[in-house]
This record gives structure tokens, C-alpha cells and sequence, in this order.
């Protein structure tokens, strides 16, 4: 994620951390890696119906 989104790493834990905090993003552990996912399926719909509304213009 931060080589694509312009923000500093701490910055970046700081929004992850309120979006899992919020039961947005849920997380695994793999060694010292953390990978984040959506945490359901209403969720991911209302990211894609604002992906396509504002990105696919």
C-alpha cells in the first residue's frame, strides 16, 4: 500500500488501525507481516459503488 498511497508508513498504520478499530478491515498475522482484508461483503460493495462512481469517470 505505500507505494501507491502518498502517505507516510506511520500515517498509513494510523488509517489501517481506525478502519479495523471501526470492523471495516480484519487482519492476519504471517510472520512479521499483517495483511488486511475487508471484512464483509456490504462492506466491499459500498467501496466498489464509490470506486466506480468517483474513479471510473
Amino acid at each position: 500500500l505505500n507505494k501507491i498511497i502518498p502517505i507516510s508508513q506511520s500515517a498509513l498504520s494510523q488509517h489501517l488501525a481506525a478502519l479495523r478499530q471501526a470492523g471495516l478491515v480484519e487482519t492476519r498475522r504471517m510472520s512479521q507481516t499483517i495483511y488486511y482484508s475487508i471484512s464483509s461483503d456490504a462492506c466491499a460493495a459500498i467501496i466498489h459503488a464509490l470506486k466506480e462512481h468517483y474513479c471510473d469517470m
